[in-house]
């Protein structure tokens, strides 16, 4: 107001923003504020920027009237594309170290007590927080996300007002992960009586009214809230059916052809604007590369064009089977000559330079007569049937299964969506095209079309599952109804675990000697020879790896499953292929038994090479969330695929067991199918089996990362989810020694080993030895049996 000319300087409008930090809010003048914002901030592109971030530096304040709430209602006014055209490009401009969207992630996912802070404050940075989950940088949505879950899970109460105020968000991404939040922080929480009330407020949001939005992941986050009240048997006002799939909507019967979508992308790039970001989706979906189409639609689209209300049919393979079946003994010779006459005119194939007689080549006129002879023999519905059935199974030269959906009919449909969801080249293309190749991290920045593709394959996802039959699979008879998204594996983040570090997995990078690990190996004392590689007398003892000893504690632990891995030091300036890589690694797992057949099985198996690993093994649960483990749907599924059974075998490999065993843990292997790009390379950890769990009354502790008794003693856990470089479940000696005893049961371990050498060849004889090790816990004492295997050279 006082110089009026300098307001449009780029000093003025910097020195404006970064008032709006320090200044008393109170004082602010509101109205003329906003309007030299309006006129002057935004205009520029650098000082629209330094004004989001400095709304972001103020979000959290109650008292500012530039908090949050004002973000949220100027981000509510646009529609998706046109925001994502500036917000979404924002975050990914803005998401550098010290800069406010990075400080507000890391502040959320710290284990810092922040019971201190008001609801209000948490409140206004969790919408600040679910503004980031439009973000196409994967691992700021991730990591944002799992922010989020670790601020609210102490506050269900702010939770519900947080999914409350996003009820009506018009962008899927975003509010596919607002769900997901609400179910992470419900699985960690026993906040019982505020679950139960935001499992009644997503019922009534979602469910209540019959037709969910159309996206696989949102329902299935929405369910997951609902299914956890009910597991939890806690009162709600709903109905079972309406929560569980199939739901209502509809499969399109209008879906533009490939032509007419071609001619869509050919008209964008007719724009003025030269990056052709519609190209790229275009052939990502539908083009000659199609590697989303392939590797992402192609490759999780098991349903049938069958749809639900008109019940399973025969394919035609079989409505072809049935046909030859229903002939006479008259019409199968006359086909049958039909058939010899026809497939006498291909040509039998020699091998090459190999020559034979030329076969009698039939005519076409011996083709149509014998034809003809057999047509002449069928009346009716048969010779319909030849028309109908015949003609088109013989022009199907793969025989492929006709009643599978088409995959280039969902990437039409998919294309379609991009497009009404407003992806334009002026819009996006400079950004898909040109800073997204330039500044992405791997593939942890995906193009905004990108986004939309997620969006629109997620939406088909629905829209299929609604409709349509899945297609049997080999351990199926007949057609399935679709159950959850388990089963196609597009599951992409568990939100109910928050570690966001690397995985800590052992191998290739040897392991920490402490209490969990307590036996090191002398590099020193033997050189890399042959004589190493078959050495015997220096392996690892075992039996500390087995019983493990916590000093400060006082306390032993059996391991019930780990895997370590001694790898030779190498100095700083060694490089990997300057010297060969020497290491020892030891796999062991154990195994349930009935105590009465605890002799006879170790008998059995103290002589046998276990090398092999065809004795029982856990099943890798890539789509199961930690918290879900082992009452939900998405477990009780993958249980049932891979076993079929209780858990308890005498079948291993090829070998019939003496006695019945069952595998003591089950592994959770990276959940979020290896897009999760908050945890580096993926978690992995190991659980106690659901037979322990129950018989031990153990329950999850997200906070601590461990399995507890009801009085919140720690009886279990895998030191991997406690930053350890550990994989493998421990269990408190005393405690299980109980629970074994209670349920008559015993225990046995088997160990599988070897010495290799990696890099430059010490021998070219090819000889190693294999390690194989049982025991067992004998009045107290681990009783066990080593072996050890030479293998000979294949060419000896």
């Amino acid at each position: 107001q006082v110089a009026p000319h300098a307001s449009a300087f780029s000093t003025t409008r910097s020195a404006f923003v970064e008032s709006l930090i320090w200044r008393d809010p109170a004082r602010l003048e509101v109205e003329t504020a906003l309007d030299y914002i309006n006129s002057e901030v935004t205009k520029y592109r650098g000082s629209h920027h330094e004004f989001l971030n400095a709304l972001l530096a103020i979000s959290s304040n109650p008292d500012h009237p530039f908090n949050a709430d004002l973000l949220h209602r100027h981000l509510s006014k646009f529609e998706m594309a046109k925001r994502d055209s500036w917000w979404t490009i924002f975050l990914q401009e803005s998401y550098y170290e010290g800069y406010p969207i990075e400080r507000i992630i890391e502040w959320a996912l710290s284990p810092s007590d922040k019971s201190h802070i008001s609801d209000e404050i948490i409140r206004l940075l969790a919408i600040t927080l679910c503004w980031f989950l439009t973000s196409t940088n994967r691992a700021m949505r991730d990591r944002s996300t799992k922010a989020l879950v670790n601020l609210l899970t102490p506050k269900i109460a702010v939770l519900r007002e947080v999914v409350k105020t996003f009820r009506d968000v018009n962008d899927p991404y975003m509010a596919e992960r607002v769900y997901a939040v609400a179910y992470g922080c419900a699985l960690r929480s026993d906040d019982n009586e505020n679950i139960k009330g935001l499992a009644q407020d997503v019922y009534n949001v979602v469910f209540k009214n019959g037709s969910p939005p159309p996206h696989i992941l949102l329902r299935d986050y929405a369910r997951g809230v609902i299914e956890l009240v009910l597991h939890r048997r806690l009162d709600i006002r709903l109905l079972k059916k309406k929560i569980r799939p199939p739901y209502n909507s509809v499969w399109p019967d209008d879906i533009p052809s490939a032509d007419d979508l071609k001619k869509y992308v050919d008209l964008q790039e007719k724009t003025p604007r030269t990056e052709n970001g519609i190209s790229r989706v275009y052939s990502s979906l539908l083009g000659f590369i199609h590697d989303f189409g392939e590797y992402v639609v192609g490759s999780r689209l098991p349903w049938s064009s069958v749809p639900l209300c008109e019940g399973w049919k025969p394919s035609l393979m079989e409505k072809y089977k049935a046909f030859i079946a229903s002939l006479t003994e008259r019409q199968r010779v006359l086909w049958e000559e039909f058939q010899r006459v026809r497939f006498a005119g291909i040509r039998v194939l020699l091998p090459i330079g190999e020559k034979g007689p030329e076969p009698d080549m039939p005519s076409d006129e011996e083709i149509v007569a014998a034809e003809t002879d057999f047509l002449k023999s069928l009346r009716g519905k048969k010779r319909q049937a030849y028309d109908d059935i015949v003609v088109p199974y013989y022009g199907n030269l793969t025989h492929q299964d006709d009643r599978r959906m088409s995959s280039e009919l969902v990437l039409r449909f998919i294309f379609q969506r991009v497009i009404d969801m407003g992806y334009t080249n002026k819009r996006f293309g400079e950004f898909d095209t040109g800073y997204h190749l330039h500044r992405r991290e791997g593939a942890r920045i995906e193009r905004i079309g990108k986004k939309y593709q997620w969006i629109g394959y997620h939406e088909a996802l629905a829209r299929l599952s609604d409709n349509f039959y899945m297609m049997p699979d080999y351990i199926d008879v007949g057609p399935s109804i679709y159950d959850g998204p388990w089963e196609l594996s597009v599951r992409d983040i568990d939100p109910s675990h928050t570690l966001v570090s690397k995985s800590p997995s052992l191998y290739g990078k040897g392991h920490e000697i402490s209490w969990l690990a307590p036996v090191e190996y002398d590099w020193t004392s033997n050189p890399v020879s042959l004589e190493w590689r078959l050495g015997t007398d220096d392996f690892p003892d075992t039996k500390p790896l087995i019983i493990v000893h916590n000093p400060s504690g006082g306390i032993d632990y059996y391991a019930l499953e780990t895997h370590f891995e001694w790898e030779e030091p190498r100095l700083p300036h060694e490089e990997r292929d300057q010297k060969p890589d020497r290491r020892i690694w030891y796999q062991l797992r154990s195994y349930l038994m009935k105590k009465e057949d605890s002799d006879d099985l170790f008998e059995w198996a103290k002589d046998k090479n276990i090398y092999g690993r065809w004795m029982p093994e856990s099943v890798d649960l890539r789509q199961v969330y930690v918290g879900e483990y082992p009452w939900a749907a998405s477990y009780i599924a993958q249980n049932t695929y891979y076993y079929g059974r209780d858990g308890w075998t005498d079948k291993a490999g090829h070998h019939t067991l003496p006695a019945n065993v069952r595998v003591t843990v089950e592994s959770y292997r990276n959940a979020a199918n290896d897009y999760d790009n908050s945890v580096g390379e993926g978690v992995s950890c190991t659980f106690p089996n659901p037979e322990i769990i129950e018989g031990m009354g153990l329950r999850w502790n997200p906070e601590n990362s461990q399995w507890e008794d009801n009085s919140g003693l720690c009886i279990a856990f895998d030191p991997a989810l406690k930053g350890h470089r550990y994989l493998g479940l421990l269990v408190r000696k005393d405690m299980f020694d109980r629970y074994l005893s209670s349920n008559g049961y015993s225990l046995i371990w088997t160990v599988i080993g070897e010495k290799n050498v990696l890099g430059e060849a010490t021998t070219s004889s090819g000889k190693w030895v294999e390690y194989s090790e049982v025991y067992r816990l004998k009045d107290e004492n681990l009783q066990g049996s080593r072996n050890f295997y030479e293998q000979p050279n294949s060419n000896e």
